[in-house]
């Protein structure tokens, strides 16, 4: 049985919100939470909501992109040609599904050729050369956008500063993975303990970290190597037209690749291989989590194409998971940015996967409960190279007579404020918002996030070092860092020039976009592009605030769960104390483009609309129907409901005593009346002249316009030239179609520009789209 689309609406927004938070943990903190096995069942089961229900498909959902966001410490590279994502297979069925519908696109009956390597556990990574010198290195980032690490991939000896032989074209982009041996990685924590440093957890980690090393001495010292698995963007020259052929291509111009790399003619022969490599997983010297097939012929793989985050001509298909058994000595409570709080099993230490896992991850109650986990017991503990694994399963028969069930706090382990567990939520939460001080770190490491407020300067360390000296608790302690200007001088890392740079730039990021500003607030499942969309139907961030939970419900993609967790957000003390305080002092926030409420939202503002967004058993769209009809305003349907004698009757009657009785039984009618004194403040009531929002349809320059970016404009990022976009109506996507209204293009625009020519698609420079926003 399908579920509702309001469910399956909640649903989607908290997955989005907890893959984007396991993106960032991975790709930018290069610590991750969970393993990747539930990383990808939250991925999965993403895809077949949006599948099940298209119209809650989003152009920015975490399916239609690869991973986390560049880091702001280090220069954004935009890729020319986007580092895409793999999509996954698990059990043999899907290697056998992706071969038939391998066959089955490109029409072709008999065995395909596949070029197959072992997939490896580390950071994927982009190296650019020109006219055979190295004269780039970038990260994958989200795929469109990565970090500029070419002085710290310079120091890998593997990699060739100069490409050797002949016959590589003028500018070559070749992709491969940084990884670290087990020798290497072995070798590298010997030296941390004894300078008595930080160890690492696993090799993927150090190598993570190493690559990204601002410091280029510290990355010279790290044992890194790395292993070619492809091209990306090329010019002035001519690639081998096989998969298998580039790869000995690479390698004859100096790039290393994979010893382990094999062409194979069909399924049989990969399966092979899979179990070959299997075997020998363990003495292969690092770590890997799976092997990749991809089609090798290369025009074969321009006819498969692409979805939106994966070609379909590879396959990555993920090793089953390692497991061990070990003892679950104690449970300890952590808290989130949102207050959730997750329970960690600390466990006897066992080597799993390469690594020596001594902390797993409990999910929430529910889970414990399910499982019948409790402490002293033997757990199967599982672990796909992360940081966190899992306890998966408890061994019944080894449970001590001492055993100990797992209870939640009743109280915070940081701030000691009530722990509460909402109705129909899986998580327990701290009350303390920004009271507790595990949120409020989450909290400002989130507002100055790149794709929050995007505060340059203000990276990890140094906001936990002002964090420890108690100079920002709060975001709104960032816009009074200048009064710790002279002491900031004495820190250490902290210039003249540094500080200076750093109250300059949060001086400039006071002024905000709107949508930006209600994402950097935090507030649990309103992530960037629900953000947008609140801030484009409210057009003031006051009417948002102000917004009653019914009202709320009339916002495409929220639903009660959403809706409830904004009104929980704003009605706490604390919260809206703090929000009051960014707008105050002598660096107030500023709000940019904050406009009118939209026409569509207006003109969905209905009594009608409005009873049925409710959801409510009791009330159908008859009865709503029925209320629309009969009455103008909220307030003459209550006074009907409490006025017996003069109720009108028949199925009428009947309905609207069962719409009346519905709206008691859940106490919702001061919540209606308190929708419709907004709507008759904001002059957007059902019952007044709306004619200046014009047609529904939506209102703006661009309104009902479909733009595509590409290429890099003179003066206007990406980013902002896709806010101003919308600011003013228009819709971007990231594909060109017969849909498209126009093609921004800038300079290297790339295959987008010429699919435009080819469609007919209008084409316009920053110039032509400065004069269509005009």
């Amino acid at each position: 049985m399908s579920r509702p689309r309001q469910d399956a609406a909640l649903r989607v927004a908290e997955l989005r919100e907890q893959i984007r938070h396991h993106d960032h943990r991975y790709y930018i903190l290069d610590e991750p939470e969970i393993p990747d096995a539930e990383y990808d069942s939250l991925m999965a089961e993403l895809q077949a909501l949006e599948a099940e229900f298209p119209d809650l498909q989003d152009p920015d959902s975490p399916t239609r992109r690869v991973g986390g966001q560049a880091d702001s410490a280090f220069t954004p590279v935009r890729h020319e040609m986007p580092m895409l994502s793999l999509e996954n297979g698990f059990e043999v069925s899907d290697l056998e599904a992706f071969d038939r519908r391998v066959r089955e696109r490109l029409g072709e009956s008999d065995a395909i050729d596949y070029y197959a390597e072992p997939k490896l556990d580390g950071l994927a990574v982009s190296l650019l050369y020109e006219k055979g010198e190295l004269v780039r290195a970038a990260t994958r980032g989200d795929g469109e956008t990565g970090e500029d690490v070419t002085h710290t991939v310079r120091t890998i000896q593997a990699v060739p500063l100069s490409l050797k032989g002949r016959g590589y074209p003028d500018r070559l982009e070749a992709r491969g993975e940084i990884f670290m041996t087990h020798e290497g990685f072995e070798r590298l924590n010997r030296a941390q303990r004894k300078r008595g440093e930080k160890t690492f957890v696993n090799p993927r980690n150090a190598a993570a970290g190493s690559v990204r090393q601002l410091d280029v001495r510290i990355a010279r010292k790290r044992p890194l190597e790395i292993f070619c698995y492809g091209t990306g963007h090329h010019a002035g020259g001519t690639l081998p037209d096989t998969q298998s052929a580039i790869i000995r291509a690479l390698a004859d111009w100096g790039l290393p690749v994979s010893p382990e790399g094999q062409r194979l003619k069909g399924v049989k022969a990969c399966l092979a291989y899979q179990e070959d490599m299997l075997k020998r997983r363990e003495s292969l010297g690092y770590d890997i989590d799976g092997v990749v097939y991809k089609v090798d012929r290369r025009d074969w793989q321009g006819r498969l194409g692409q979805v939106s985050r994966a070609p379909r001509w590879a396959l990555a298909q993920k090793f089953p998971a390692q497991e061990k058994t070990t003892i679950l000595r104690d449970v300890e409570f952590q808290v989130g940015r949102t207050g959730a709080i997750t329970p960690v099993a600390r466990l006897e230490p066992v080597f799993v996967g390469g690594a020596t896992v001594s902390n797993a991850t409990l999910h929430n109650l529910d889970e414990i409960r399910r499982k019948d986990i409790r402490i002293g017991d033997t757990v199967i503990v599982r672990r796909a190279g992360d940081v966190i694994p899992e306890v998966v399963a408890v061994v019944p028969d080894r449970r001590p007579a001492n055993a100990r069930e797992i209870g939640f706090p009743a109280h915070c382990p940081v701030c000691n404020s009530e722990v509460v567990r909402e109705e129909g939520e899986a998580a327990h939460r701290c009350t303390g918002r920004m009271n507790c001080a595990a949120q409020q770190l989450e909290t400002l490491r989130h507002f100055v996030s790149r794709g929050a407020l995007d505060i340059e300067g203000l990276g990890e360390k140094s906001l936990q070092r002002f964090f420890e000296l108690e100079w920002v608790r709060r975001p709104s302690d960032i816009f009074r860092l200048y009064r710790h200007e002279e002491a900031m001088r004495e820190l250490e890392g902290f210039g003249e020039r540094s500080v200076e740079k750093l109250l300059d730039e949060i001086a400039q990021k006071r002024k905000v976009n709107a949508a930006r500003f209600v994402h950097a607030l935090g507030i649990p499942t309103v992530g960037a592009t629900l953000a947008k969309t609140l801030m484009r139907c409210f057009g003031r961030f006051e009417h948002f605030r102000r917004a009653p939970l019914p009202l709320l419900l009339l916002v495409p993609d929220v639903g009660r769960g959403v809706a409830g967790h904004i009104r929980d957000f704003f009605e706490d003390q604390g919260n809206a104390g703090e929000v009051d305080r960014l707008f105050q002092g002598e660096w107030p926030i500023e709000l940019q483009d904050e406009g009118d409420f939209a026409a569509d939202f207006v003109h969905s503002l209905t009594l009608r609309n409005l009873l049925t967004a409710l959801g409510l058993k009791g009330i159908g769209k008859k009865g709503a129907e029925y209320v629309d009809q009969h009455f103008e305003r909220i307030e003459d349907f209550a006074a009907m409901a409490d006025d017996r004698l003069n109720q009108p009757e028949g199925q009428v009657a009947r309905s609207l005593e069962g719409v009346a009785s519905a709206l008691s039984e859940h106490g919702l009618w001061s919540d209606l009346r308190q929708v419709e004194r907004c709507l008759m403040e904001w002059g957007i009531h059902w019952s007044q002249d709306r004619r200046r929002f014009g047609h529904q349809g939506g209102n703006g320059a661009l309104a009902g316009k479909t733009f595509v970016l590409t290429g890099t404009l003179p003066s206007m990022t990406r980013e902002e030239a896709k806010e101003r976009i919308e600011a003013a109506g228009g819709k971007v996507t990231g594909s060109v179609s017969g849909k498209t209204d126009y093609l921004v293009a800038g300079e290297s625009a790339g295959s987008k520009l010429a699919k435009a020519e080819k469609l007919g698609v209008e084409i316009l420079d920053q110039a032509g789209l400065e004069r269509l926003l005009a």
